[in-house]
Formats: structure tokens, C-alpha cells, sequence
């Protein structure tokens, strides 16, 4: 199955925001204040995780120029915000219609919830994971992967061949099970990680403080290859090529899934993060 995947660079290191684009981190483009998402838990402004906008082949919202944003609550460090939870209102995942847009970047809410770093998406690059179509249920949904005549070895090393980071399309890879799928009228779009990865060095003279690191991309699924659910991300080993990458959303050391409800009138949208 094709997917894709983002080439980012710093926002600082680019010319201010003049236009909707698609990036991770910062304020929204065109969303209305009013339409912020407020958290149900402890009612604060949540954090703008990713905007993407409609294409055709990489990411069908049913209409040109439509936008989707997830946003998600990062007030409450200790967990009482049910940030992995879809449909709670701890998280949220928008479809904005064009002619909604308001021409220019959001304003930063009364409460000033905390802002991600914020980059651009400059490039997709295509990919094939090598699951085979017949492995698509015959609506289009992607994540159960049936094969009635595929023993359970052979199921898990399909499985396996879905990539583990930040992408649209192509088949999500659980860091449980799709158990928590929206039912399935719903369509798998996007995966996120928990790091984003620059094709070079940042210029912007803050970069220093923006938790950039000079480290390979980790493999999000190194705790379970190791069986160790316990060990803390910051004991992981690393191996530096000369990657750079910076922190994205807190997702409990695992995934981010986004989901759409295809409508060409009023399509939904669907997160949720496993850990």
C-alpha cells in the first residue's frame, strides 16, 4: 500500500506565515477563535498537534481546500486529561471547510495553553509498505488486514511491514491492536510519532532550546522488541548519524491515529493515541 512521509523544516528557519499550510506545532492558519477546542476534562485551550489540508491522492477530505487540525490538551502533566481517548474532548480533530478560513493565523487563546514547536511540511515522499491490496477490507478500511487463508505468523509479518512513524495513508502500525478503531464507517488517513525529523541542520538561532537532538530516529516499538514496558524514553539507547529531530506530541511514548469519516458535505474527524 502507498504512503507518505513528511519532509519538515523549522518555522523559524522559514519567512512568517502568510498562507494555509500544513505543519505540526505553533497556532493554527484560518481556524475562527470561537472554534478552538477547549479541553472536557479541566477546560483549558489544547495545543495544535498538526494542520494537513485536502489532496487527492495523499490525503482525500472529499473537497479542495479543506483543512484538518488535531489538537490536544498538554495542561494536565499527571494524566487526568484523557488526551488518548477518542471522542472524550481531551483531543480533538477538526475539518475545517474553506470558506471558513479566516485569513491569517489564529490568535493565542486567553489561557495560553503551551505551543508545540512549530514546523513546515516542505515535501511528501511516496512509499510503498508492500501490503498487498487484497489485504484491504472491500470499503477501504485498512487496519484489520484480513486474509482468510493467512496463518497467524504470516498475519504478524504483514503486520510488521506497516511503517512505525509520522505518515498518511498506508496501514497503521498499533502499538496495541485496532480494538480502538472507530467502527467501520471510519477511514485510517495518518499516523504520528512522537518526533519529527528534520533533512538538516536548523539555522534558526534558537534552535539550541527547541530540544533538537543530533540522534537517529528511534524506532517507536524498541520497548517492545526488548519486552521492557517500563524503561523510560530517556534511558533508550540512541545512535547518532546526524539526524536531527525535535519533539513532537506527548503521546505516552507510542502513537497517534487519525481517522475521517468520508462525507462530501460535512466529513468527521477521529484521534486517538495508544501507549
Amino acid at each position: 500500500m502507498k504512503y507518505f512521509t513528511p519532509t519538515f523544516k523549522l518555522s523559524a528557519d522559514l519567512p512568517p506565515q502568510t498562507e494555509l499550510k500544513e505543519k505540526v506545532g505553533g497556532l493554527p492558519w484560518g481556524l475562527p477563535p470561537q472554534q478552538y477546542p477547549i479541553c472536557s476534562d479541566c477546560g483549558r485551550s489544547q495545543t495544535l498537534l498538526i494542520q494537513l489540508v485536502h489532496h487527492p491522492e495523499r490525503l482525500d477530505l472529499g473537497k479542495p481546500g479543506r483543512t484538518l487540525l488535531v489538537f490536544q490538551c498538554t495542561y494536565e502533566p499527571a494524566g487526568y486529561c484523557q488526551t488518548w481517548a477518542g471522542g472524550h474532548g481531551a483531543n480533538a480533530c477538526l475539518i475545517l471547510e474553506p470558506e471558513d478560513l479566516i485569513c491569517e493565523m489564529t490568535p493565542l487563546p486567553a489561557d495560553n495553553p503551551e505551543l508545540g514547536i512549530e514546523a513546515e511540511i516542505v515535501n511528501w515522499t511516496a512509499h510503498d509498505d508492500g501490503i498487498p491490496d487484497r489485504n484491504v477490507t472491500p470499503n477501504g478500511q485498512i487496519w484489520s488486514l484480513p486474509d482468510e487463508d493467512m496463518d497467524t505468523d504470516a498475519y504478524f509479518k504483514l503486520c510488521d511491514r506497516a511503517y512505525v512513524g509520522t505518515k498518511l495513508g498506508g496501514a497503521p502500525a498499533w502499538v496495541q491492536d485496532q480494538g480502538e478503531a472507530p467502527s467501520p464507517n471510519w477511514n485510517f488517513v495518518a499516523q504520528l510519532d512522537e518526533q519529527f525529523k528534520l533533512e538538516e541542520k536548523p539555522t534558526a538561532t534558537d534552535s539550541a532550546t527547541l530540544d533538537l537532538m543530533q540522534r537517529n530516529h528511534i524506532h517507536a516499538f524498541r520497548r517492545l522488541q526488548e519486552g521492557d514496558y517500563s524503561k523510560p524514553r530517556s534511558e533508550w539507547q540512541w545512535i547518532e548519524d546526524g539526524t536531527w529531530l525535535f519533539s513532537g506530541p506527548n503521546l505516552g511514548c507510542g502513537s497517534g491515529y487519525i481517522f475521517v469519516q468520508p462525507s462530501k458535505s460535512e466529513p468527521k474527524g477521529w484521534f486517538f493515541s495508544q501507549c
